[in-house]
């Protein structure tokens, strides 16, 4: 989950309706169901709920962390970026919306990152990895589930 987050490329995958974190979510419980094979146990759906939560927070701790370092030891303010890329694109910025950028580009000025926009960005993260996660590893529940039931139905 978390590389596929801050790889470059591979991150564009999360275009896709955030599917590099439920693959993550996907991946952990297909490894968990290997681990419970081994023992002749039954994975349930609420395994699979906290393992898509849990891999889910985690991999939102870890990106966050990962951006907040980036954003510490890059020279480049976002800010100015944003602000020259929505005006290339002829999208109109509202007083307020320009506030806001200014206010952000300051602290990207003073501090060489923007402790509001981190804040923001890791509690945005702490409710969206684990969703997507959670929703990767439900899909992959529903499969493992679907495969036992087929293979019973044909014995």
């Amino acid at each position: 989950m978390s590389a596929i987050s801050i790889v470059p490329l591979l991150n564009f995958i999360n275009l896709l309706c955030c599917a590099g974190i439920m693959i993550g979510g996907y991946v952990g419980v297909v490894y968990y169901n290997k681990e419970c094979v081994k023992f002749n146990v039954n994975i349930t759906n609420k395994d699979a709920v906290f393992i898509g939560l849990l891999s889910g927070l985690l991999s939102g701790v870890i990106v966050s962390g990962f951006t907040i370092l980036t954003a510490m030891f890059s020279d480049l303010n976002p800010m100015v970026e944003t602000t020259k890329m929505l005006t290339e694109m002829g999208i109109p910025v509202t007083p307020e919306a320009e506030e806001i950028i200014k206010k952000l580009s300051m602290e990207f000025d003073k501090y060489g990152f923007s402790p509001t926009l981190s804040i923001v960005t890791f509690v945005l993260n702490l409710i969206i990895y684990p969703v997507f996660g959670m929703f990767g590893s439900l899909i992959s529940y529903s499969l493992i589930v679907g495969k036992k039931n087929l293979h019973k139905d044909n014995v």
